[in-house]
């Protein structure tokens, strides 16, 4: 038996009237995709890059990438996958095991001190 909690998530997640406006079509798309594998509630944010998720997570909006918000490199995600990192709460080692996915580009940076210096402002801002 359902608690009137579960409920309530539940019809937040299945009725379109409650759920946050996606002003970009892609990002909407991509958005259902992943909700559509999710059974737990999330908080959106859409901004020029893409799709904030829960505050920790963005999605690009013109690609099949995604990074946390602390990170400089984008990994290829997959909606199923991610929706079960998120439910689960183990967004890091999801995006830890898509560094080393095929479809992520290669991190080569020709000027190791900006990587560093960059990698450095990306983990101490939020």
């Amino acid at each position: 038996m359902t608690s009137i909690s579960e409920k309530a998530k539940l019809r937040v997640l299945n009725d379109p009237k409650l759920q946050k406006y996606i002003k970009d079509i892609n990002l909407f798309h991509k958005w259902n995709k992943i909700k559509s594998n999710m059974t737990v509630l999330a908080s959106l944010k859409e901004v020029s890059q893409g799709l904030i998720i829960n505050d920790e997570i963005i999605i690009a909006k013109n690609s099949d990438k995604m990074k946390l918000l602390r990170y400089l490199d984008w990994v290829h995600y997959d909606p199923k996958d991610l929706a079960n990192a998120i439910m689960n709460k183990t967004t890091q080692e999801y995006y830890d095991k898509q560094l080393s996915h095929s479809r992520t580009d290669p991190n080569i940076w020709n000027d190791k001190q900006r990587e560093k210096d960059m990698k450095e402002y990306y983990a101490n801002r939020k």
